[in-house]
């Protein structure tokens, strides 16, 4: 997965904003490109947003969130994720080498397509 923070990001980061909170996220078609700081939209269609978990301080340098997908979401592939800070600004962009395909109650015991950490 290839993740590039946006340069509004990049921008709060070097300014020392703090705290950062990222609080939303969105899922889209595209997938199989590198994303670029300049992004300010998904370069696929959108097919999912929700709300992502309270962050977790793993250590100075690393925050965790998690994005979840209820079992009777679907269905659909998405292959590109945004993160949005409580300001509503576009965070980051990760993007899959390929698509993952998220369906209705479809999950498999090992099937992570349910719950993604960044």
């Amino acid at each position: 997965m290839q993740i590039q923070l946006s340069q509004i990001a990049l921008d709060k980061l070097e300014a020392g904003y703090n705290p950062i909170i990222l609080k939303k996220y969105v899922l889209g078609t595209g997938f199989g490109y590198i994303p670029s700081p300049d992004q300010t939209e998904l370069e696929g269609d959108k097919v999912y947003e929700g709300t992502l978990s309270d962050p977790y301080v793993k250590n100075a340098n690393v925050v965790k969130y998690s994005a979840y997908l209820d079992f009777d979401t679907g269905d659909f592939e998405y292959g590109e994720i945004q993160g949005y800070d409580s300001e509503g600004d576009l965070f980051f962009t990760a993007v899959r080498n390929g698509p993952v395909e998220k369906k209705k109650n479809g999950i498999e015991p090992g099937d992570s397509s349910a719950l993604m950490s960044m």
